[in-house]
């Protein structure tokens, strides 16, 4: 019962702030796995092991706590891309790693912008 609930507390999180720029509601979280998604591949350019640390650290962490398991299920979909991702980048050379990361980072926010701008108007 407790994991239904966390489920419908991170669903309402990740659907609140672009449903209060007039986005609909299922659509509403494609900017937001963009976005999030983003700002990790922008991280990771600086602190890629770091970043895929903190992924496996919040996703395979056992704590049963209510905030565990809203967080849980708010990182899981906002990390997942990124992840893998960064996992394929790590066994790059340095230079084609980071260059790769910025540009994955740079697609990542085009198409948050991109699919914020298809429900303007």
């Amino acid at each position: 019962m407790k994991r239904a609930i966390a489920m419908m507390v991170a669903v309402c999180l990740m659907s609140f702030f672009p449903y209060q720029l007039g986005l609909p509601f299922p659509s509403s979280y494609l900017p937001v796995f963009f976005f999030i998604n983003g700002l990790c591949a922008l991280w990771s350019v600086f602190n890629q092991l770091v970043v895929i640390a903190f992924y496996e650290y919040r996703i395979h962490d056992h704590k049963d706590t209510f905030f565990q398991i809203v967080l849980k299920f708010v990182l899981w979909p906002g990390m997942i891309l990124n992840h893998h991702v960064q996992l394929v980048l790590c066994r790059l050379p340095f230079v084609i790693n980071k260059a790769l990361g910025i540009l994955y980072a740079l697609v990542l926010f085009i198409l948050s912008m991109l699919v914020s701008f298809v429900f303007e108007g």
